[in-house]
């Protein structure tokens, strides 16, 4: 079930409010020409001009998936938006790790993904979407943001992308869901992602939060997420989101 909205202060607040007070089914999905608060990762804001872009929440039950194995659902959620968009583009577009989608080095898409644990397993699961469709000006701080219209030089049909990635998202889950014993396919699927990553090949720069600087190459993204980078001098280093930094050029 999808509920359109013209304006609300961020669609995940608001999945979360009536998932608060009603039994909302697997798909539930919220999308609104506007946010008054839309939020990234941590404190991050979302800047999107009114009725330019895409902005949804789409509620996931996948309760099959064990917690230890949740980054699965960050990798059928981008390639499912990449699948999307990369039609509408000829540069390629690629993840940034964790959930960025960019092309280039710039920021087309921002992805918030927040689950809920029961146990050992995924009770619920809010991915929060930020697609630049139509927006030419960025007015925020935001250092790399882009457009498809930028990119392709058009107005873009807003519905038709959003319900592409919508069920796109849905038939990478179910297709998952009914194959989840299958190891080959769960590869796959992670073969895919890694295959789609920014900066995927040769040394690049990073930081961390510390303040250290050093170049290094992706070597593996683990189940939970983790980064590993090889170090040129061949040492492996193993980072938690927001532990490691992208240098932009």
């Amino acid at each position: 079930m999808i509920k359109y909205l013209d304006s609300i202060d961020s669609t995940s607040t608001e999945l979360r409010r009536r998932m608060s007070v009603e039994e909302l089914s697997h798909g539930y999905c919220i999308s609104a020409d506007f946010q008054t608060a839309g939020h990234g990762q941590a404190t991050n804001r979302w800047e999107s001009e009114d009725s330019k872009n895409l902005l949804f929440s789409l509620l996931l039950r996948p309760t099959i998936i064990p917690a230890a194995e949740q980054f699965i659902i960050t990798e059928l959620v981008t390639l499912a938006i990449i699948n999307v968009l990369q039609d509408s583009i000829r540069q390629q577009i690629t993840v940034k790790w964790p959930n960025d989608i960019y092309v280039g080095d710039k920021k087309l898409c921002g992805i918030l993904i927040e689950n809920a644990l029961c146990g050992s397993t995924i009770d619920t699961c809010i991915v929060g979407i930020g697609i630049n469709i139509n927006q030419e000006l960025f007015k925020s701080d935001a250092p790399n943001p882009v457009s498809l219209k930028q990119l392709n030089g058009r107005d873009n049909d807003r519905k038709e992308i959003f319900e592409e990635i919508y069920h796109n998202i849905l038939n990478y889950y179910d297709y998952l869901a009914d194959n989840w014993h299958n190891e080959s396919i769960k590869q796959s699927l992670h073969y895919e992602y890694m295959n789609n990553l920014y900066r995927r090949t040769g040394y690049h720069n990073y930081s961390t939060p510390e303040g250290e600087h050093f170049s290094a190459e992706i070597e593996e993204i683990g189940p939970q997420g983790h980064l590993t980078l090889r170090l040129q001098s061949g040492e492996c280093c193993t980072y938690a989101f927001k532990e490691v930094i992208f240098e932009l050029k």
